[in-house]
């Protein structure tokens, strides 16, 4: 197990635009993993995650603020 950080990316649609998100940090031995837990901790809606894809509403999640950053910033 490990601490992994879980962000998602920045998104501009309809007129509105957010950044990169940070979630927390989890104890974890993957990325998909912290997610799960990242789901329950903050009750995330899960009809809106693909675990496949590693999507939340389309954005996709990332361990690292640089990754998630990259598309739309902070």
């Amino acid at each position: 197990m490990k601490n992994i950080e879980v962000w998602t990316e920045g998104y501009a649609a309809t007129g509105q635009r957010c950044g990169a998100q940070y979630h927390g940090t989890y104890q974890a031995s993957t990325l998909k993993e912290a997610v799960c837990q990242c789901v329950k901790a903050e009750k995330l809606e899960e009809r809106f995650i693909d675990y496949e894809r590693m999507t939340y509403w389309g954005c996709s999640f990332f361990d690292n603020q640089l990754d998630a950053a990259r598309s739309f910033g902070l």
